[in-house]
């Protein structure tokens, strides 16, 4: 039989064990795994904000396209019509920064369907694009335009100047109106809101644009009228609930 010193020692010896692992064990580096008391509530919900803007910017587009039997006088004749072109634009007092070159091209037309007349073998163009920040004078430059040599004229095509100060007025209008869409759904549920869970701006609509055509004659004078643009923007925006 084991007589009470046996005992005695047995037990210390396991107590020893106990406290030696208590200390050297990493029982940091255990993982336990997670503990979830409940499944987290929350209350999604899209918020947007709108305002019109008077429009502060004009674009036109204007196009040489010239024919010939030959490609340097195809080329040639294009240079000479867009070069009157930007001095007429630079004059009327458009700065060099809003005068920009959209696109050149040169080719020889081949139609397996039809034959090509001689004389316009060879097609260059040339295309302009001019932004106007004094939309007063729009129609003065769509008139311009028009007594150029340029063959094919768009817009202007307006537009609001600054809308980045705007959209950020904008974002935090939307993020109002989402709170206050989830606050009432959470009241009718007898819940609270509590903290943001995800924030993420939606799809804004583009600023519409309102265009104007080119008159065959420009002694007509061009009535423009540059409107304004509604500026929209949305959030979708996901609270917690208490």
């Amino acid at each position: 039989m084991r007589g009470p010193v046996t005992t005695l020692s047995s037990t210390i010896l396991f107590l020893v064990i106990l406290f030696a692992g208590l200390f050297f064990i990493p029982w940091g580096g255990i993982d336990w795994g997670t503990i979830r008391l409940g499944q987290e509530q929350t209350i999604t919900v899209t918020g947007s904000a709108k305002q019109s803007e008077i429009n502060q910017i004009a674009s036109f587009t204007a196009s040489v396209t010239a024919f010939s039997a030959g490609k340097d006088d195809a080329v040639a004749e294009v240079n000479e019509k867009m070069s009157e072109v930007v001095e007429r634009v630079k004059q009327f007092g458009v700065p060099d920064g809003d005068i920009k070159t959209q696109s050149a091209s040169t080719r020889e037309q081949i139609n397996s369907f039809r034959e090509v007349p001689t004389d316009e073998r060879w097609v260059a163009s040339n295309s302009l694009s001019i932004t106007l920040k004094d939309v007063d004078r729009a129609g003065e430059m769509l008139d311009l335009l028009n007594s150029t040599g340029a063959n094919s004229i768009s817009g202007p095509s307006f537009r609001v100047d600054d809308a980045d100060e705007v959209e950020i007025s904008l974002l935090e209008d939307a993020i109002e109106n989402a709170r206050e869409k989830a606050e009432k759904l959470a009241s009718v549920a007898g819940r609270r809101l509590g903290k943001v869970v995800s924030l993420s701006e939606g799809t804004a609509s583009s600023p519409p644009m309102f265009r104007g055509f080119a008159l065959e004659s420009a002694a007509l004078g061009a009535p423009v009228e540059p409107g304004s643009s509604e500026v929209t923007k949305a959030v979708t925006v996901t609270f917690e609930l208490k």
